[in-house]
């Protein structure tokens, strides 16, 4: 079964309209917590989305990670990272 995910005409991830994010993904509930994430990663980038949400890219033991805040409860965060 393919997972469902909704994207912008562009392309873009709809919730977080960002245009790329890595197959391993971390979120946190405050944009500080991401910004603690970022400091375990190498070769980091931020990325941000809409509703002021921005995004990190980095690696971590040569492993490509983002990672994004949510800012909410479990179900909605389940809307964002659809």
């Amino acid at each position: 079964m393919q997972p469902i995910t909704f994207r912008t005409e562009g392309g873009d991830k709809y919730h977080l309209e960002i245009d790329r994010l890595s197959p391993n993904i971390l979120s946190a509930g405050s944009p500080g917590r991401v910004e603690k994430i970022a400091d375990f990663l190498e070769n980091v980038e931020f990325q941000e989305g809409s509703r002021k949400m921005t995004v990190v890219h980095g690696k971590y033991k040569d492993m490509p990670v983002s990672a994004f805040p949510t800012g909410m409860g479990p179900a909605s965060a389940a809307i964002v990272k659809s």
